[in-house]
Parts: C-alpha cells; sequence; structure tokens
C-alpha cells in the first residue's frame, strides 16, 4: 500500500471519528430567571 494513501486514509478515519464527538440535543436559554431551579438548602455551622 502506497504512504500517501495510508496517510489520506488515516486522515479520514480520524475525521469521521471526531465527527461524532461532542453533546447532540437542543441548546436553549431558560424564559426566566425565576423559573429556573435553585436549592433553598443551608448549611449552618455550629
Amino acid at each position: 500500500m502506497n504512504y500517501t494513501r495510508t496517510v489520506y486514509l488515516l486522515l479520514t478515519l480520524m475525521l469521521l471519528a471526531l465527527g461524532g464527538c461532542g453533546n447532540t440535543g437542543d441548546l436553549y436559554l431558560p424564559e426566566d430567571a425565576s423559573e429556573t431551579l435553585t436549592s433553598d438548602n443551608q448549611q449552618t455551622e455550629s
């Protein structure tokens, strides 16, 4: 097998493998800050 053909094959495989990385799904911002979930648990030291 030719060296340049091997290099092209490896580069193509690497690009295809990287194409599947990352988060999928919709990205969105919450509509209102009051609708975001917050925790009201306050830890007190004694």
